[in-house]
């Protein structure tokens, strides 16, 4: 069974949200461009925190009259500087800069326990909680933050009646991304009989996605897709368009993994649409890439193209250089499937420079298979030898994949060396054999959790 690229219940988990009227109108701003543009929003949070700091003098009372509605934009208080830092963190995050965004929460927490204030050290541990769980790590106890948020609720120095019921969105996606279907049940039925029908719509919608993650966890994928319809659905009536780009996003996935790539192609043009809808570029060049890859699955490899140079243009602007390796490698594989050799190898040569320079050994490894194949098809098999024998010489045994062994055996295979591509065709049947148990251990392992 496949995984979500992202733990989709915790994009849904609801913000804590801050009081409005204690923050100034810059940090007000910055807030609502978290989702359509996350680095201006980034850039506003951190311009107000290079303002004076807070414990500046207030100017003297002398004859010169003093504008103090003036003073109070100028000035921030200790508990302004903690929320601008959190909208900060919570920008950064939406940029995929999420080891900087832990790095600010946690100096959040410190800061806001010695300057006792829970309600700020309470949204910095539910975000903090919340990328955890983003992460393509399986988190360990030490990841844990729900024991300090359930500390907070308990010393009842939190006046937001609606908190526990934060802390309870997360405990059950705690309990459901590690597998834990017990936990998950009872925190899930906790969480149904805790959630009124009043609540606000973003968490209701928080409410359906956790469902729908229960049920795909358990590889009942049929009753997750129903599930994430309905919280769509719901996020479509309240006008919440980043739900529902993530909502639709996640619902393609499925419907790829079940092999019904039409569905598949339709909501991921949907996720694109709210993407674009936002202003948020980065999403959408990421949702355009995703597209690109459903079209070339179904054979048209010119509308895969046109998608993946819409989206290199957007990453050029916002100099991502990781995805721009990543789109160049699309690019080349698409040329390749389109038979045009010359112009698929000046792409995958580039991606391979790029990860080579951004230290992705990963994308590299994908970069050079490809280039295998490419001079495979050129009919230069010694280019590929070369090519995929420095590559083994160069990773870890355990990184070595059973494409490269098959690789390299049809290179010998058509260079003549039926000794060499004997040897390495049994290297193959060996790593897959290898791999596919593997698979089949991590699969009863799942089982058993069910």
């Amino acid at each position: 069974m496949f995984s979500l690229a992202l733990l989709l219940s915790s994009f849904s988990l609801p913000p804590i949200p801050m009081e409005s009227t204690a923050l100034p109108d810059q940090l007000m701003q910055a807030r609502a461009l978290t989702w359509s543009q996350p680095e201006q929003c980034r850039q506003m949070a951190n311009a107000y925190l290079l303002r004076n700091p807070p414990d500046a003098a207030q100017p003297a009372l002398s004859g010169v009259q003093v504008n103090y509605r003036d003073n109070g934009e100028r000035y921030r208080n200790r508990q302004q500087s903690l929320e601008a830092q959190l909208i900060e963190a919570n920008c950064l995050s939406m940029l995929n800069q999420s080891d900087e965004a832990m790095t600010l929460l946690q100096q959040v927490i410190t800061q806001a326990r010695k300057q006792h204030l829970p309600v700020q050290e309470a949204s910095a541990l539910y975000q903090l909680q919340r990328l955890v769980l983003l992460s393509a790590l399986q988190p360990t106890a030490r990841d844990n933050y729900l024991p300090a948020l359930q500390q907070l609720l308990d010393q009842r120095q939190l006046a937001d009646s609606l908190l526990p019921l934060y802390v309870q969105l997360l405990r059950t996606a705690w309990a459901i991304n590690n597998g834990d279907n017990q936990a998950a049940l009872q925190a899930l039925q906790a969480l149904q009989h805790a959630t009124p029908e009043s609540a606000p719509p973003d968490v209701q919608i928080a409410l359906l996605s956790l469902q729908a993650d229960f049920y795909h966890q358990r590889g009942q994928d049929d009753m997750a897709l129903s599930l994430y319809s309905d919280a769509l659905a719901l996020a479509h009536r309240s006008q919440q368009p980043w739900p529902q780009a993530q909502l639709a996003d996640t619902i393609s996935r499925l419907f790829e993994h079940q092999g019904d790539l039409l569905q598949s192609l339709r909501y991921s043009e949907q996720a694109c649409d709210q993407y674009q809808q936002l202003g948020n570029s980065e999403w959408l060049a990421r949702g355009l890439t995703r597209l690109a890859g459903l079209y070339r699955q179904t054979g048209d490899a010119n509308m895969a193209l046109s998608l993946l140079f819409n989206a290199l243009d957007i990453f050029r602007n916002i100099n991502r250089p990781e995805a721009l390796a990543d789109l160049n490698l699309q690019v080349g594989m698409t040329y390749m499937q389109m038979h045009n050799l010359n112009a698929a190898r000046s792409y995958l040569v580039a991606a391979r420079n790029s990860y080579l320079l951004n230290h992705n050994k990963s994308g590299e490894l994908s970069a050079v298979r490809a280039l295998g194949e490419l001079y495979l098809q050129q009919k230069s098999p010694g280019l590929t030898i070369a090519l995929l024998e420095n590559t083994r010489r160069d990773l870890p045994a355990q990184q070595v994949t059973p494409e490269l062994f098959l690789l390299l055996s049809q290179a010998y295979e058509s260079k003549g060396d039926y000794r060499t591509a004997f040897d390495y065709l049994k290297a193959f049947a060996d790593a897959s054999r290898e791999q596919n148990q593997q698979n089949r251990q991590q699969g009863e392992r799942s089982e058993e959790r069910r």
